[in-house]
């Protein structure tokens, strides 16, 4: 019985730890339907992105990284990138992708700052 439960124990922990940090992208397409799910949340730290335009940009691939339009991710460290221009400012987001257990998706929260060299946490923008 103790054999049993050490097993499924270790089962659980090693099977459930799976993020993007140990597992490199393969599939830009997956990446892309992340960043669109966090860009149609509630929540959406993207501001001004519009995500039916990302939706129809096209991919473009050069030197391990795939773009579109505004948005980058990057295959070897996990990463995403997005440099959005409004009138009054820019916006520069860094976020990560993660791949959960079921082998999902996820763009996490990005860190953002802005063109005047400010930085500040997710639901903290000065202009909000």
């Amino acid at each position: 019985m103790k054999l049993l439960c050490t097993a499924i124990c270790v089962a659980i922990l090693f099977g459930c730890s799976t993020t993007a940090v140990d597992q490199n992208l393969s599939d830009e397409e997956k990446g892309k339907a992340a960043l669109l799910v966090l860009m149609r949340s509630k929540d959406s730290p993207f501001e001004g992105a519009d995500p039916k335009v990302f939706e129809q940009t096209d991919s473009k691939f050069r030197d391990g990284e795939y773009s579109w339009g505004a948005f980058v991710i990057r295959t070897d460290n996990n990463s995403y990138h997005a440099c959005v221009e409004l009138p009054a400012h820019t916006y520069f987001y860094d976020g990560r992708l993660a791949i959960d257990p079921s082998g999902n998706w996820i763009a996490e929260q990005p860190e953002i700052s802005r063109s005047l060299g400010e930085h500040f946490p997710v639901g903290n923008r000065p202009d909000k």
